[in-house]
């Protein structure tokens, strides 16, 4: 099953300051991190404040070829093997006369574009329950709290970032 998302906001991880997006579920608490490059993060970025999108799709060149093909993005979704690094895939669906075509590119490229075409991010009820630390526990043997894997602990640390701390970002 497919759950629709938004992003919600932006963080920096780590000692390298990997760029994160963060996504919410619609409607729900659940949230996934997604590592970016730092060019696409500015992208991402600009896209999600950008009012109009005529002007932004002729400067992004993705989202400039789904345009002139004649295309229409139908939907991005993330699935399980997507996000696990900042190399990583997502998939696009456009349509072009009643006819559909799957295409893998880069997950900034990805969000990019479904932004700039205003189409839903969708991303695999088994990543988004992965990913979940709403109101997950993690009990152990005889009820003691389990040691977390370094994936968990970096995912609980985003989860509990207070984006709020890494100011506003104005573009000049």
């Amino acid at each position: 099953m497919l759950i629709p998302i938004e992003i919600a906001s932006f963080a920096l991880f780590g000692n390298n300051s990997i760029p994160v997006v963060i996504f919410r579920e619609l409607g729900g608490k659940r949230t996934l991190a997604v590592p970016v490059d730092p060019y696409e993060a500015s992208a991402i970025a600009l896209a999600t404040m950008t009012k109009s999108s005529a002007g932004a799709v002729d400067n992004h060149f993705a989202s400039m070829l789904i345009s002139r093909l004649g295309a229409t993005l139908e939907k991005m979704v993330f699935s399980m093997h997507d996000v696990s690094h900042s190399n990583s895939k997502a998939t696009l669906y456009l349509s072009q006369q009643g006819k559909i075509a799957v295409v893998c590119c880069k997950t900034g490229e990805a969000i990019v574009c479904s932004l700039l075409h205003k189409a839903p991010i969708l991303a695999q009820e088994e990543l988004m329950a992965r990913n979940d630390f709403g109101d997950r526990k993690n009990p152990g043997k005889n009820g003691e709290h389990a040691v977390l894997s370094e994936g968990e602990r970096i995912r609980q640390t985003i989860y509990n970032t207070d984006t709020a701390e890494f100011g506003r970002f104005y573009p000049e």
